[in-house]
């Protein structure tokens, strides 16, 4: 591949591949915030691609670098509604949930949601409403988030998107356990651990050790 444009973008979907496996280590070098000081002229092509690189950190605690580079990957998106500024959004909104900022991540997800209905995009909206509901189960044990939960779960499974769904699954187990619904919980167990088995992410596996320990 000549062209450097092209070289980017295969590096940039190598690099989001590995983060959705878990395969943190091998995604990073892809992923870096220094991949977009190195493209100037494409940081809104390189946004989603940093967001990433700030889940990872995340994901490891590092919350102070986590923070910095989303709001770098948000940056150049503006208020212009754009697919990849939903995207960026739902992973802001997850790296705050790992935090326990749980009003700060459904305010996001209202922001999310009204993104992807200007984009008329389906897998934001279930995606944000996914993360929202659960943020705000999480600060008031609403009464009807499981419902919501599975159903924009459900929608994504039909369609074939499955990026996150074991993380989506570890929710539905947590709030299964804490409404003491044995068969709903052993059902989320089930599809967490079948997705994990397909190396999507181990993330709804950590759910569902908080759920048990509950």
């Amino acid at each position: 591949l000549g062209d450097r444009a092209k070289v980017m973008r295969v590096e940039a979907a190598l690099g989001q591949s590995l983060m959705a496996a878990a395969a943190y280590s091998d995604a990073e070098a892809y992923l870096g915030p220094h991949s977009v000081s190195q493209s100037q002229d494409n940081l809104v092509g390189r946004a989603y691609s940093v967001a990433n690189w700030s889940a990872i950190q995340a994901d490891r605690g590092q919350f102070g670098k986590a923070n910095a580079a989303i709001e770098l990957a948000l940056e150049p998106l503006g208020d212009k509604p754009r697919a990849v500024t939903g995207s960026v959004l739902t992973l802001n909104m997850l790296i705050l949930i790992w935090q326990g900022r749980w009003t700060e991540a459904e305010f996001l997800g209202q922001r999310a949601e009204s993104v992807a209905h200007r984009v008329e995009s389906l897998y934001l909206l279930c995606t944000s409403m996914a993360l929202r509901n659960y943020a705000e189960w999480r600060r008031s044990r609403m009464v009807g988030a499981r419902r919501k939960i599975q159903h924009a779960t459900r929608i994504l499974e039909d369609r074939g998107r499955e990026l996150f769904l074991s993380l989506y699954h570890g929710y539905l187990a947590e709030i299964a356990q804490h409404e003491s619904d044995g068969p709903a919980l052993r059902r989320a167990v089930g599809q967490a651990l079948q997705r994990a088995r397909q190396r999507e992410a181990r993330h709804g596996l950590e759910q569902l050790g908080e759920a048990h320990q509950r």
